[in-house]
């Protein structure tokens, strides 16, 4: 992680990852989701904002169900990253 976190210095680096740890160390978290629907696959990408940054964190760490928990080593884990 530390090592995509330096290159992000002087290239732009997109890392598509389910590790939480990795996450956190983004300066920008986008969501990708895909829906099937009859015989097509449409995919979308929506940039989230802090709050969702760290829901999306929290849900990497505990899965589907967010706990305060779950949302407070997301917020510790962003934090400890961003400076």
């Amino acid at each position: 992680g530390n090592t995509l976190k330096e290159l992000s210095n002087h290239h732009q680096i997109i890392t598509i990852t389910h590790l939480p740890q990795i996450a956190s160390l983004a300066d920008d978290h986008y969501s990708i989701e895909k829906i099937s629907k009859k015989d097509r696959v449409i995919s979308s990408i929506k940039k989230l904002d802090e709050k969702e940054q760290v829901n999306e964190v929290a849900k990497l760490i505990s899965g589907e169900k967010i706990t305060d928990k779950s949302i407070s080593t997301a917020q510790e884990l962003i934090g400890l990253n961003r400076y």
